[in-house]
């Protein structure tokens, strides 16, 4: 049969291929561009997810302005088609208080080879992409500072220099009650005259910024905050609070404890000389007020944050004793299903025999304190802390992910 074709010298064949080919043509250049349409639509997606993620990142960082998420998520989808492709009719949606979701539209018109043939140069695709932002589950999250003279020195190492050339070397600008309590002016007080930040100084920024990101997040009613501290006496400042409004006072109100400090001793013996922390029964006391331990499905069952902010140097007797003395204290947290995140704060170099041998073993404990490598955070200087907890807010509440 074939042969008779190939022979066919009637004219038959010579028709019928001329009738043909433009449908050939026309189904070869439907498939081209069919195949465009297939690959853009996968690349207008993958855009519109990268937006929606950008979108929710920036979202719990504080962001929260409709201009500002929409500008941010057209920039991405522009970035990720490039040059050649119209962005239309973007739009995006914000969290409410029931939809923990940004959700990102639009559309992209994607050139044709071959549409000019049937009147369609180019063709809109639409897409949609959602992400999460924070997380749908109950949580509490719990503070611990060391607010043992130790975090009074400078933040900077320009400031260090600066403090240095006012106290004859001296590097702690120290809570003195004796020296107020005389009519003269203690470290805190000259510090903060010369505008030079102490470590403290540091954290109630820092807990001001995290207190700021919690507000933003409205993730109210799902969150609970507490707040201790520590030095040579225990105080509860914050307990089981779900307003991030009362975080950020209690934490701008954060202070070095003075020397010789009122309220209940807390390490071994009644009286204590100034320069002491007493981590390990800090940790021992706050363990039983972290309460309703669990997994995240109720409020009697929450994901539980521990937040352990020091520089790591614990005191015991004889007096002046150094060391880390509160293993078995972060065990037995770990053990009860609280996440434990680690913030060590820098120490100067001492001439104390004793503070050395302790620092020889201190980033090993702290570290291992942690309930994992990746929620230990070491701090050299005073921005350094704010960094390490913008990252443990974004650990624990300002987890983002794709969403149908």
């Amino acid at each position: 049969m074939l042969r008779n074709i190939i022979c066919c010298i009637n004219g038959n064949f010579g028709i019928l291929t001329a009738l043909l080919i433009p449908i050939l043509l026309l189904g070869a250049g439907f498939a081209v561009d069919y195949s465009v349409l297939t690959v853009e639509l996968r690349r207008a997606q993958e855009s519109a997810d990268a937006a929606a993620l950008a979108a929710a990142i920036a979202y719990n960082k504080g962001i929260s302005g409709e201009d500002a998420l929409l500008s941010l998520a057209n920039s991405h989808v522009v970035g990720n088609m490039g040059s050649g492709y119209s962005i239309k009719d973007m739009a995006i949606t914000r969290p409410t208080a029931t939809d923990r979701r940004v959700k990102v539209t639009g559309k992209v018109n994607v050139p044709l080879y071959f549409g000019s043939l049937w009147n369609m140069p180019s063709k809109d695709i639409a897409f949609s992409a959602s992400a999460s932002v924070g997380s749908s589950a109950y949580s509490q999250i719990v503070f611990l500072v060391d607010v043992s003279n130790s975090m009074s020195i400078p933040g900077t190492d320009s400031d260090m220099v600066r403090w240095q050339a006012v106290s004859g070397g001296c590097q702690f600008a120290c809570h003195d009650s004796l020296l107020r309590k005389a009519g003269y002016k203690d470290g805190v007080q000259v510090a903060k005259e010369m505008g030079i930040k102490l470590k403290m100084d540091f954290i109630r920024s820092s807990m001001a910024a995290f207190a700021a990101r919690a507000k933003s997040s409205g993730q109210t009613g799902l969150q609970t905050y507490s707040v201790y501290t520590v030095g040579t006496t225990f105080n509860a400042l914050l307990e089981n609070s779900s307003s991030a409004d009362q975080l950020a006072t209690i934490g701008a109100a954060l202070e070095v404890e003075p020397t010789f400090p009122p309220g209940v001793i807390i390490g071994p013996g009644s009286k204590t000389d100034d320069g002491w922390s007493f981590l390990e029964q800090g940790l021992r006391l706050v363990r039983p007020k972290i309460r309703n331990i669990g997994d995240g499905s109720s409020a009697a069952k929450r994901n539980t944050y521990f937040v352990f902010l020091t520089d790591g140097l614990d005191s015991t007797v004889p007096a002046r004793t150094f060391g880390p003395f509160y293993d078995d204290e972060c065990t037995a947290l770990r053990s009860d299903g609280v996440e434990i995140f680690t913030v060590q704060t820098y120490y100067p170099p001492s001439g104390d025999v004793g503070v050395q041998e302790a620092f020889e073993r201190i980033p090993a404990a702290i570290e291992a304190c942690a309930s994992k490598p990746e929620n230990h955070f070491m701090a050299d200087n005073g921005i350094a802390i704010g960094t390490a907890l913008d990252k443990i807010y974004s650990q624990v509440m300002g987890k983002v992910r794709l969403v149908q």
